[in-house]
């Protein structure tokens, strides 16, 4: 783990990462979304608030209008959407899409804004992936008075490019209940491409919610009273949280993540990471996870634990004490603290060596290396392939089949499966009987030789 105070400094101004009011120029607000050629898009306090990117390589701001800020893409499109009368040329909320490349270089007055498409009055944009498909809600009502009174309805929706720079209208997506309280937050660059953000039930409670954006149905629910927060570029892994009953109500952060696209998922507890993590011992607690990548890497703002008293030790942390022991999170910019403006420090978590937990050998998927495995590896061989293999066992594991760790299940793996059944000292489970070892032998002796001449 690791934290820094802030990012290298430029000439006037620090970049920094977090929530707050820092009163330097061109400094961030908040940033929402970091992509992989790293730019970081969010809300930048130029003049009453700006969208704003950051090219951190490169040390170039662009800032697009005032107004509410949202998010962009690698291609250098963002969206951003108007909240108030005095963000733009026309009352209302609406959303639009813009482009870097129409910004020119700073300083910057607040009147360039770089719009390549504005949408309609009630499309509130939230994000756009690097294909151009751009995820939000829409179906906001508006009076429009001396003020636009605006009320929000939260329709999950998708906008599909239509052309050069243009996109059609709003395509609603699945909701949960009957009350219009839905959003699609972030957009994966998958293909198909998963959005993340929440719906309310007909239990009358939020859920965090997964959709497959081209069907627009609802793929994954993560349960009642839970947020998601962010979805790494390949749509396989969500971070988000819960909150379970209790006083105070106790939440819970988590990582999902699937190998079927949302077919099915797994849940891993942060906490679970902060175990096996280095330094982990210092961490009192996790109080948000903010984003992760596709190798699994979580980024996250957690308390250090007290031990040090007022003096932290440096090899540690380089923050100050009342940053790093601070949980109020009413706004997090530790780079600017004060009483009650804290939420922790940012540390990076390592996943992978949890969620590389497969059991070589268990392709029954049950927690145990036995003869009851024998019928399910034979499939996993004779099938095409995974998705054959989960017609015939919906609940086994085809990637366990795979024993030699090469590219899936072959004949290769049939003598290491075999030593797995015949080792109890490495799998006290995994002691088949003597008789199914012999017609395991024969069975998998006369499919080596079919394996062989197929291959």
């Amino acid at each position: 783990m690791a934290a820094e105070q802030q990012l290298p400094r430029r000439k006037h101004a620090p970049v920094r990462i977090g929530y707050g009011t820092g009163g330097l120029a061109y400094g961030f607000i908040r940033v929402n979304k970091l992509t992989s050629n790293g730019v970081a898009w969010g809300y930048a306090n130029i003049g009453n608030g700006a969208l704003a990117s950051y090219d951190i390589v490169n040390d170039k701001w662009k800032q697009f209008g005032l107004g509410c800020a949202e998010a962009g893409n690698n291609n250098g499109l963002g969206v951003a959407r108007e909240c108030n009368s005095g963000g733009g040329p026309a009352a209302g909320w609406y959303g639009r899409v813009v482009d870097g490349s129409l910004i020119g270089d700073e300083p910057f007055t607040g009147d360039e804004r770089g719009d390549v498409q504005r949408f309609s009055v009630g499309s509130l944009l939230r994000d756009i992936n690097d294909n151009n498909i751009v995820v939000g809600n829409h179906d906001i009502s508006c009076l429009d008075l001396p003020s636009p009174l605006c009320f929000e309805k939260l329709k999950p929706a998708k906008w599909l490019p239509d052309g050069d720079g243009q996109w059609g209208d709003a395509i609603q997506m699945q909701q949960l209940g009957s009350a219009d309280k839905s959003a699609a937050m972030r957009i994966s660059n998958s293909d198909p491409p998963f959005a993340i953000g929440f719906s309310q039930g007909d239990d009358g409670q939020q859920h965090g919610v997964l959709w497959n954006v081209t069907t627009g149905q609802i793929q994954a629910d993560f349960g009642a009273r839970s947020v998601t927060n962010a979805i790494n570029s390949s749509g396989t892994m969500v971070v988000g949280s819960r909150i379970t009953f209790g006083f105070p109500p106790p939440r819970t952060d988590f990582i999902w993540w699937t190998d079927d696209n949302w077919q099915t998922f797994k849940e891993l507890d942060a906490d679970d990471v902060l175990a096996i993590a280095e330094g982990g011992e210092h961490i009192s607690d996790i109080t948000r996870l903010t984003g992760i990548n596709d190798s699994g890497q979580v980024s996250a703002q957690a308390l250090l634990r007290g031990e040090f008293g007022q003096f932290l030790d440096p090899a540690i942390t380089k923050w100050r004490p009342e940053v790093a022991l601070d949980a109020t999170c009413q706004a997090s910019d530790p780079g600017e603290w004060a009483p009650d403006n804290g939420c922790g420090i940012p540390i990076i978590l390592d996943t992978i060596p949890l969620l590389n937990t497969v059991l070589q050998g268990d392709v029954n998927n049950d927690g145990n290396i036995n003869n009851l495995d024998i019928t399910a590896f034979i499939a996993a061989l004779a099938a095409a392939d995974e998705a054959a293999f989960l017609l015939k066992f919906p609940n086994g594991s085809y990637t366990a089949a795979d024993i030699d760790l090469t590219n899936g299940p072959t004949n290769l793996d049939i003598t290491p499966f075999i030593t797995l059944l015949a080792a109890p000292a490495s799998h006290p489970s995994a002691v088949p009987e003597p008789t199914s070892v012999v017609v395991l032998l024969l069975t998998l002796m006369a499919m080596r030789r079919r394996l062989r001449s197929r291959i």
